[in-house]
């Protein structure tokens, strides 16, 4: 084959790969468009079904460029109140909250799948108060929408939520236990909208704060985790089959079981860290007991197995 003919195949193959390039193109920004509305109308049809928080943002926008490449229904300065007796008050609030679509269920299918969750900036404060009461109990149960989820045009069947840069609280004034962390980001993946399912993530927080009867236990300590979690909505019980952590400088694997029951919790938890570091021990421990560390040297290693069992009624 001549230098001409080489050179002619290699024009028609640019030539074609740069049609479907821009045939992709206008592909991602007509598809938005055309489906913009139904895709809108749709997932507020939804949320208007089976939550019963307040829900407030201030502006949505359908596009395959916010996270690329899914197409994401995002909505800015978004707001959700917890259920009562919190409903005057913030469960979930971000910059922005976008909702991935499957594209096969948007084209193909009777109704739009939302199989993906990205949450921006945000505060996640979830209470709970003397009496027990928490406000995330914001998701309307089956027996109350199961005729109109018949009719939905929206269906939730999450595989994925992405957590970037959120600050998380957990106040809990019935068992005495406040946790707070900064600089959290996590990625989910699993199969969410099965009653028993298996989620694998990634955990990362800059900054961890647990309090237990106003005793400081972990303060200002970093936290780095793949994790795999075995999750009952039924029940909802988690089990941690497989923990990784990073304390600080601290590697521990951290298993058990943890049960809600209807007035406490039944707790089965194991943490253990071999042949670790001493001086990444101490790291980890709480601050008022370590005022020493920062002139000490220590060397040698450890093994660790902390065991925490029963029921908090």
């Amino acid at each position: 084959m001549s230098a001409a003919n080489y050179k002619t195949i290699g024009v028609k193959i640019l030539k074609y790969t740069g049609i479907s390039l821009v045939i992709l193109l206008a592909l991602m920004f007509i598809t938005p468009l055309i489906f913009s509305d139904k895709i809108k109308e749709q997932v507020k049809k939804t949320a208007n079904e089976k939550l019963n928080g307040e829900l407030n943002y201030s502006d949505a926008e359908v596009s395959f460029f916010t996270h690329f490449p899914s197409l994401t229904l995002t909505l800015t300065k978004f707001n959700l109140n917890g259920s009562a007796p919190f409903q005057n008050e913030k469960l979930v609030s971000a910059d922005e909250i976008a909702f991935g679509i499957n594209l096969s269920s948007l084209v193909f299918g009777e109704s739009i799948k939302v199989d993906q969750i990205f949450l921006s900036n945000s505060l996640i404060n979830v209470k709970v108060n003397e009496k027990g009461e928490a406000n995330y109990n914001v998701y309307k149960a089956e027996t109350e929408t199961a005729s109109k989820e018949k009719q939905s045009d929206t269906g939730l069947k999450l595989e994925e939520i992405e957590i970037n840069n959120a600050k998380l609280i957990y106040d809990d004034q019935s068992a005495n236990v406040h946790v707070d962390a900064a600089g959290f980001n996590y990625l989910g993946n699993g199969d969410l909208s099965k009653a028993i399912f298996e989620l694998h993530s990634k955990l990362k927080i800059e900054n961890l704060n647990i309090i237990y009867e106003n005793e400081p236990y972990l303060m200002n300590k970093k936290v780095d985790g793949d994790l795999i979690t075995k999750i009952n909505t039924n029940s909802l019980s988690f089990v941690f089959e497989q923990n990784d952590l990073f304390i600080n400088k601290l590697l521990v694997d951290f298993t058990g079981r943890f049960d809600f029951l209807k007035d406490g919790y039944d707790i089965d938890l194991k943490l253990q860290s071999s042949k670790s570091n001493l001086n990444d021990l101490f790291t980890a421990f709480p601050p008022k007991y370590i005022t020493w560390l920062k002139d000490t040297e220590l060397k040698g290693n450890v093994d660790l197995l902390l065991t925490v069992k029963g029921k908090y009624i």
